[in-house]
Parts: C-alpha cells; sequence; structure tokens
C-alpha cells in the first residue's frame, strides 16, 4: 500500500446499515479497520478492540469473537455470519 493510499485510508469513513458514519481505527498491523461491525444475529455487535489491536470484542457479552470465551450458543448463532 502506498502512502497516499494509506493516507486515504486513515481519513476514509464507513457507512453502515444506518448510514451512520463508522470511524476506522488503525489495527496493530497497520491496517484500517473499522470500529464496530454490523450487528450480529445474537444481538451483539462487535466493536474492534484498540487495546488488544487484532481482534473484534462483543459489546453484550465481552468476548473476542470467535474465540474459546465466546459462549458455544452465540458461535452457533453466527456460524453463517459474514
Amino acid at each position: 500500500m502506498s502512502a497516499e493510499q494509506t493516507r486515504k485510508a486513515a481519513q476514509a469513513w464507513v457507512k453502515q446499515e444506518n448510514y451512520a458514519p463508522v470511524p476506522m481505527l488503525q489495527s496493530i498491523h497497520g491496517a484500517m479497520v473499522e470500529a464496530r461491525l454490523p450487528t450480529m444475529p445474537c444481538g451483539g455487535t462487535p466493536l474492534f478492540d484498540s487495546d488488544i489491536g487484532c481482534a473484534y470484542r462483543c459489546d453484550t457479552c465481552f468476548a473476542v469473537i470467535g474465540s474459546l470465551g465466546q459462549s458455544n450458543r452465540c458461535k452457533e448463532i453466527n456460524r453463517n455470519t459474514p
């Protein structure tokens, strides 16, 4: 990624389903990621965990998405979610 592309990515805003702008955050790898993702079928919203820098955490149960800490019920409900 060129410096110009990186600069543009840092200034990017992504529109969600409700058209509210979502800020982009920088991961530990330098990539720009959305601060939050669309609400999952289980009802939780994945929020980027900037303390870890490389994972999304559910705002309902606070588990890292896809981790051992996420309940099997949530994993099953969210299995086919993109």
